[in-house]
């Protein structure tokens, strides 16, 4: 599942999935995994979230974006399911990070049974 608030700066997102592994989801203009603005999270055994701002180059497991620009907000687990929300600016300036506009953004997603290794 996705929630989205967007305001005039900025778009607060949360993702849950049934896993207590990761959950990711992605923006491009496209439903393929090329040129996709991606974030990745987990929430550990311990209750710490890692979200990661990632980009996909190709269908190859995403790379860590230079600027981190999406930030945490909350996350938990429970009854099997992982939920994250998080916050970003609409633009980033990040030449990885799709801008936000009134344009049509296609959102992918993916779903793992394993938390992330905390890089990519």
């Amino acid at each position: 599942r996705l929630w989205w608030v967007v305001n005039s700066t900025h778009a607060t997102i949360a993702m849950e999935g049934n896993t207590l592994g990761y959950v990711s989801i992605g923006f491009g203009r496209s439903s393929l995994m090329t040129d996709a603005d991606t974030i990745t999270g987990w929430v550990s055994n311990s209750g710490a979230v890692t979200l990661l701002d990632e980009w996909s180059p190709d269908y190859n497991q995403p790379v860590r974006d230079a600027s981190q620009d999406a930030h945490v907000l909350s996350g938990s687990q429970a009854s099997g399911f992982t939920r994250i929300q998080f916050e970003r600016a609409i633009d980033t300036g990040d030449s990885k990070d799709m801008v936000f506009t009134d344009a049509d953004i296609v959102i992918i997603y993916a779903l793992g049974t394993y938390d992330g290794s905390g890089s990519s």
